[in-house]
């Protein structure tokens, strides 16, 4: 998100760092993650330096509280994307969340054979043990939900179509299948299911 907005104002790491009083690799550490504790009055800098609205200065300082999340992440740092990262983050300190899904099942409800199958159909240049490293980012992602303690509540609405396109083989599915029935019983998750009959899911389409 910092260097979103620093582009965004069309500054370069350099000029923004020269006018924060910084060093480059100081400005360049606080964009990749890899300072240990980002200060507020940084970030108030930056957002003026920047021009950027209250909300997302607001949305910046709690992003940098959720230290805990951004020590595990760092793990999977050079095989995530920063603006995915930046979703995970949100997604891990949220206490709702809502997903629409007409193609595949959400991450939140994959197994690690469904996700493993499917980063190999949609990323078939990665090597496989990047490939595998992915697919245990997106079942830990799922501690969210099943924790003991405060789990997220998840609500998720998928399109019949994502029950029968099959992933990575029968027996994949059956076993996705039959996780996604099982976690549907938990008091946090409610799956629904929009069936073909009903026809378009929303009241307006929007063709190119």
């Amino acid at each position: 998100m910092l260097r979103d907005a620093r582009t965004a104002a069309g500054l370069s790491l350099e000029s923004s760092a020269r006018l924060m009083d910084w060093g480059k690799a100081t400005l360049s550490r606080l964009e990749n993650g890899k300072t240990e504790k980002v200060r507020a009055r940084d970030l108030q800098a930056l957002a003026e330096l920047y021009m950027v609205s209250a909300d997302d200065l607001e949305a910046w300082k709690e992003l940098a509280a959720q230290a805990p999340v951004r020590s595990w992440l760092r793990t999977y740092s050079d095989v995530l994307t920063p603006k995915f990262n930046t979703y995970v983050q949100l997604e891990s300190a949220a206490s709702e969340l809502a997903i629409f899904q007409p193609l595949v099942f959400p991450g939140l409800l994959q197994t690690q054979a469904y996700a493993d199958a499917m980063n190999r159909i949609t990323q078939p240049r990665i090597p496989d043990e990047d490939l595998d490293r992915l697919a245990t980012l997106r079942t830990q992602r799922q501690h969210l939900i099943t924790r003991a303690r405060q789990p997220t509540r998840l609500l998720v609405v998928v399109h019949e179509n994502v029950t029968r396109t099959v992933v990575g083989g029968s027996a994949v599915m059956a076993e996705q299948l039959r996780h996604v029935a099982d976690i549907g019983t938990r008091e946090n998750v409610e799956i629904r299911l929009l069936p073909y009959h009903v026809g378009f899911p929303t009241g307006r389409v929007f063709s190119p």
